[in-house]
């Protein structure tokens, strides 16, 4: 992965830069991500949300893997991400004039256009023109500068929903939500016209997670030789409010059959711990002061 064109495609559709690292290394980050040597760069950006922040890694060790280029959404994984902007005509200009990959065309549904694109690594961005879901409160929005863009879902391709209900719903609590969302023709937007799915949404604030099940396509399981420089969206972080919330959820997921990478790892005011699903998820359990947690990344 190219990591400052990719933070300059993310440029393009609206993310501001917040930040980073050239100097992403040490014992702590060996522990937390379970390879020894850690070694790589660290680029954050924000959207209008206090509470979201993308985070992109470019590891010179374990050395960076491209994605697979015929990577479907249906593949198992965190596949697809799905972002309102403000202009969406601007946007397509800027993104076809830099040579994008258009999955499709823009289609036009009873609240605005949509289309799908892939980044410079591969992933699939759903670009909407219409807010599915309400904006931040005046509390989480990031009022100082005028943003453009607000990323409103995750999806991951799951290989059996109740299993993933059972971790996302049932331990950490995460509650359903009912949006208008994906209808079953938007399925085409992405490659997979005539898919046939389950899908459960929960709240995962600020956005929606989409737990989606592929009944036809049936998606690829996980690579077995999947690592932590792999080009994707390989994890993401959930912010807990009080450090000891952590320990206590890491204990839980560890009671019901799911592992980690580490034990939790203190680093002064910050509390974290990654997480592996019993499906192959990977997910950080993150703490720091309220105050400092819009300088840590969500999505990476």
């Amino acid at each position: 992965m190219d990591l400052e064109e990719t933070v300059a495609f993310y440029e393009d559709l609206g993310y501001r830069p917040a930040g980073g690292t050239d100097n992403l290394r040490g014992p702590v980050v060996s522990r937390i991500q379970d390879y020894k040597g850690v070694r790589g760069r660290l680029r954050w950006m924000n959207d209008d949300s206090t509470r979201f922040q993308l985070e992109f890694f470019r590891y010179d060790n374990p050395s960076a893997r491209p994605m697979v280029r015929d990577a479907r959404p249906c593949d198992i994984g965190c596949r697809r991400m799905g972002v309102w902007v403000a202009d969406f005509d601007a946007v397509l200009a800027r993104l076809k004039a830099r040579g994008t990959h258009f999955v499709s065309e823009p289609r036009t549904y009873r609240g605005g256009r949509r289309v799908c694109v892939r980044d410079p690594s591969g992933v699939y961005l759903e670009l909407m023109e219409d807010k599915v879901l309400p904006p931040p409160t005046k509390e989480n929005r990031a009022s100082a500068q005028d943003y453009t863009i607000r990323t409103q879902t995750l999806t991951l391709s799951v290989p059996d929903l109740e299993q993933a209900e059972r971790y996302f719903e049932g331990l950490l609590g995460m509650e359903r939500v009912d949006v208008a969302l994906h209808t079953p023709e938007m399925e085409g937007l992405w490659g997979l016209e005539g898919a046939k799915t389950r899908t459960t949404l929960l709240r995962c604030d600020p956005i929606v997670l989409e737990l989606v099940e592929y009944l036809s396509p049936r998606g690829k399981p996980r690579p077995s030789d999947e690592q932590i420089g792999d080009a994707g969206i390989w994890h993401f972080a959930l912010w807990f409010r009080k450090g000891r919330f952590v320990k206590q959820a890491y204990l839980e997921a560890c009671h019901a059959g799911h592992s980690s990478y580490s034990t939790p790892l203190r680093m002064g005011f910050v509390s974290a711990v990654y997480m592996k699903t019993d499906q192959g998820f990977t997910v950080e359990y993150f703490y720091a002061p309220r105050l400092a947690s819009r300088f840590f990344g969500f999505l990476s």
